[in-house]
């Protein structure tokens, strides 16, 4: 997996992307939540393949089960997926 600049117009990609995932690579991050709930989970992604696929866990459970994403039509083409009813619980975790 790489870092590189990203043409993301998103204001919350500071300019960056993360991308070449491989199979069995992953990322962490740590979370806050105010409160339990079903969330609304978006993913903004850029491929050119079709049928990449991934999962969120939190703290090693799987929150999402396999996600399929399509083709957005290019490493910079950036699309939006919601995923809905993803299961949070209160506190910090990752």
């Amino acid at each position: 997996m790489d870092i590189e600049t990203s043409a993301d117009t998103d204001t919350n990609s500071n300019g960056y992307d993360v991308g070449w995932i491989e199979g069995k690579e992953w990322m962490i991050y740590t979370v806050d939540v105010d409160s339990s709930a079903a969330y609304k989970l978006q993913i903004r992604y850029a491929s050119s393949a079709s049928g990449s696929q991934m999962r969120i866990k939190s703290d090693e459970a799987d929150i999402t089960g396999l996600i399929s994403l399509p083709s957005s039509g290019g490493n910079q083409n950036w699309n939006n997926f919601q995923v809905d009813d993803v299961i949070l619980y209160k506190g910090t975790g990752n």
